[in-house]
């Protein structure tokens, strides 16, 4: 499995999980890569109404309007996308894509390179597998019942943010209380 692809499936989870959350691009992403248009547009709009500023956002809804024949819109939507964030290697894939060019590559779209450098920070402590580490991500644990997972996740939310040390120790014993009611 790789990297993006466990990206996309933890972001869903989130995104299911609280589905005001920026993520909701990638989850979008996703949906584009599997061609379910109409579920990454619904995304895309909803996600927008809350995150109006998201370049990334419009940007991939201009793409998934484009698939959907909706080329004028589509390029509206870009230019919104394209007027917060101008990157010029973003101008010249939307001038491929929309001039019809046959060499327009998925991998060489500067949208999902911003995404993964937005959301997939470069590692500083070990070049081991990334961590998603997310006060939603150990909501959702928590809420799945997968109460192990939640206290590690809450420990290391605890050592990330010192400053909410009285909230994670609260969660942590919550967590702790569930963990020896199972046993």
């Amino acid at each position: 499995m790789s990297e993006n692809s466990k990206l996309s499936d933890k972001a869903e989870l989130i995104y299911k999980f609280d589905n005001s959350t920026p993520l909701f691009a990638v989850v979008a992403e996703k949906h584009l890569a599997e061609n379910n248009f109409d579920m990454a547009e619904t995304i895309l709009r909803k996600g927008l109404a809350d995150y109006p500023d998201y370049p990334s956002a419009y940007l991939i809804l201009a793409r998934v309007l484009f698939k959907m024949n909706k080329h004028e819109e589509a390029k509206e939507v870009y230019e919104k996308g394209y007027s917060i964030f101008e990157n010029e290697q973003t101008k010249i894939f939307f001038e491929e894509l929309f001039s019809g060019s046959e060499q327009v590559k998925e991998e060489d779209n500067p949208i999902l390179k911003e995404i993964n450098e937005e959301i997939l920070p470069e590692k500083e402590t070990s070049e081991s597998e990334e961590e998603f580490i997310s006060d939603t991500l150990a909501a959702v644990y928590f809420a799945q019942g997968a109460f192990r997972e939640a206290l590690e996740m809450y420990e290391k939310l605890m050592s990330k943010s010192p400053e909410k040390e009285a909230f994670y120790s609260e969660k942590i014993e919550e967590v702790k209380q569930k963990l020896n009611s199972e046993s």
